[in-house]
Formats: C-alpha cells, structure tokens, sequence
C-alpha cells in the first residue's frame, strides 16, 4: 500500500522573539519560542502536539498555518513554500488550511450576525454571490449540527458550545484540506468537549480532511490523533504513533505527562512518575537538554550535551540521550 502524501511539513522551524534588556549590564536576549522543529502531516491523518503551557505550540500553529513567520526554518504547505509567493499567492494557498481557536467568544466578531460570519471568508476569496454565500452558510450549519435559526443570531445569544461549532463551520467554508486545531475544546465544559470532539471526527471521515489537533490533555489528544508529537520548551523531544507512544514512551518528559493523567484507581495514583526541579526560562535555557534540572534520570553529560533526534524504532523519535537504557519499572 502507498503511502500517503505529505501535504504540510516543517523543516527547522524557529521562531525567536527579542526580550528588552533590564539593568545597565544585562546584554538584550532572545526568547525561544520554538526551536529546530521539524515534522509532517500526512492526508487523512490527525497529528496531535501535546505539551505543558507555554511550551510553543500555538506559536508553531500559527507559523505553520503562515500567520507569522518564522525567525528560520521552512514551512512547505501542499509542497509549496509561502515565503517565496506574492500576497495575492499566499491567499490563495491559505484556502486550504484553516485554524479553529481556543476562545470561540473571541473568534467571532460580536457585532455580527452569524450569517455574516460565516458568509465572510466566502465573500473575501470570492467564491461566489451573495445569495449563494447565505445558502451555503445554511449548510455549513446543518453539517455542525445546528438549526438554520442561528444565522439570525449574534454571538452573545449563544453558547460556548454552539460558538465552537459556528467555528468549525467557518473553517470548513473554504473546504480546506488542513484543519489546525489550537486548544479547541480547552473552553468547553465536558459534556460539550465530547460532542465537539465526536463532530470533528466524523467531519474527518466524510470530508477527508486532514488535522493538527494542539492539546495539554493527553486523553483528548489519545481519542483524535492517529500520531502525536510532545513538545517542551519549544522542541519535539518525542513523536509516534498513537498507541506506540502510550505504550512504549522513551522520553522522561514524555512519561511524566502519561503520569498525570487522572486515575480513578488509588494504587496507580501512588505510583505516579512526578518531577522535581524547576522549567527553565526560555530566555536562559542552560547547557545540555534543557529537561535535564527535571529529569530523575540526567547524568552528567545530559547537562553538557544537546541531545540530537534519534529513531527508535520505525516512526518513533525521540530527544534524550538515555534512550532505550532506562529500566521504567525501577
């Protein structure tokens, strides 16, 4: 069976912001972001990207979805590079990747109707008349899930949850072949989290459009992505397919996320992996691997040398200078 065709990858994505100097012998620094990432997404696959607050994965959303640019690196969307298009180029190319945020209360424009917003992207690219953008608007309704009675409505007059769908349907307006998914459940209350979710998966299968699913919840990520990415301090220090990360994590970071994921069982709860030491500042990262103060395991050389990607087995890579020597059940 072939395999599937990359549709959107990074190479060596950074991105760096200037952090003003303080003091009269501080030199100014430099706040890293993002570091020498580099990963792909497949067609018909949800990658998910998973990390602590902080860490940089909106900002990598965003400079994959070319929102920002990054400071170096390539990002290559439909094997097409945007730094090297026109404005007119890279609107065009955006069609076919669009981005559900986490605040749907902040993503919609609170002095329009809902018919307004949805019809808009069609409107800005063009697509077709107005009439026709209200019919379509209609429909982007009814494939979310909702009554045809919301295009009258105004964001206050809704819930979170129905906000979110509106989102959704937004986003599929253009029908896109990239849907980037930034903490987009995140705001939600359970109940409404659940439907979200399933409605994602189904619009997967029927449209067959591709996912970059971002989450701190490693249960939401487990249930809609069929590969994962962790990420700290603005690096991916471990990637693999979604039941090979669970089952076999190599990173120490890695595990201790698996660790805290809520257990109704009180032995398992004893027998969390948890961390000690403090995050370093992005601005400041120490020499070594910058997991290395937190890392139960660190020798002496994992706070002198800069771990490089490593293969563990096929479709599985990690950032750790340890791998494969750590006995987990100690």
């Amino acid at each position: 069976m072939a395999e599937a065709q990359i549709i959107l990858e990074a190479r060596n994505l950074s991105k760096r912001y200037p952090v003003k100097k303080t003091g009269l012998l501080k030199r100014p620094s430099v706040l890293k972001a993002v570091d020498d990432v580099s990963l792909c997404l497949r067609e018909g696959e949800v990658l998910g990207i998973v990390g602590e607050s902080g860490c940089g994965k909106s900002t990598l959303a965003r400079m994959l979805a070319w929102l920002i640019r990054p400071t170096s690196g390539s990002v290559l969307l439909l094997g097409e590079d945007p730094s090297g298009l026109s404005d007119k180029e890279i609107r065009k190319l955006r069609r076919n990747i669009q981005v559900i945020f986490q605040n749907p209360h902040a993503s919609l424009d609170p002095g329009r109707l809902i018919r307004e917003s949805l019809a808009e992207p069609l409107q800005i690219h063009r697509i077709c008349s107005q009439e026709e953008a209200w019919q379509k608007s209609r429909d982007l309704l009814h494939m979310v899930g909702m009554d045809e009675d919301a295009m009258d409505k105004y964001p206050e007059e809704l819930s979170g949850g129905q906000l979110q769908r509106i989102c959704i349907a937004r986003a599929l307006a253009l029908e896109p072949k990239i849907l980037i998914c930034d903490e987009c459940v995140s705001a939600l209350d359970v109940s409404n989290q659940a439907q979200v979710l399933n409605l994602l998966m189904d619009l997967r299968k029927k449209l067959n459009v591709s996912m970059v699913f971002i989450s701190h919840d490693l249960r939401v990520v487990r249930f809609m992505s069929t590969r994962i990415a962790v990420m700290y301090l603005g690096r991916i220090v471990e990637e693999a397919g979604t039941e090979e990360l669970y089952l076999n994590a190599e990173h120490p970071y890695t595990r201790a996320l698996l660790s805290s994921v809520p257990a109704a069982n009180p032995a398992l709860r004893e027998m969390r992996f948890r961390l000690t030491g403090d995050i370093p500042s992005p601005v400041d990262l120490p020499p070594g691997c910058s997991f290395a103060s937190r890392c139960p395991y660190a020798k002496e050389e994992c706070r002198q040398w800069v771990p490089e990607r490593l293969t563990i087995r096929e479709g599985h890579d990690t950032l750790c200078l340890r791998a494969g020597e750590i006995n987990w059940k100690e």
